[in-house]
Order: C-alpha cells, then structure tokens, then sequence
C-alpha cells in the first residue's frame, strides 16, 4: 500500500520536474532511467585511459 502510493507520488514528481525544466534545457538527454549530462558519451575513452593508468601503477596486467 505504502510502496504504491509512493511510487504514484514519484511519478507526479518526476513529471512536475520535466515539465520545469523544459524551458531549461540545452544538450541534457533525458530519458527513462538515464540523465546524461554532456552531448558526448566519453566512458569508453575514460575507461581507456584507466586502464592504461592501472598497468602503469602496477595493479593490472
């Protein structure tokens, strides 16, 4: 009962939210389960980048 009326209140919120910030938004994508932040998705470069960093420090092969 409670997790129902709280996931009803959730959805109003969340719709409450789009709707205010739509006049505000630039290169945000917003969709369900996912808010990116920056136009470009860069994990692969990071995750590179990290890689690399961790064979340099010695902790992967």
């Amino acid at each position: 009962m409670v997790q129902k009326i709280l996931t009803k209140l959730e959805i109003v919120a969340k719709n409450w939210q789009l709707k205010y910030m739509a006049s505000k938004k630039t290169t945000e994508v917003i969709e369900e389960g996912r808010l990116l932040f920056h136009p470009n998705d860069c994990h692969v470069s990071i995750m590179l980048e990290y890689k690399k960093r961790l064979i340099k420090l010695g902790l992967k092969r």
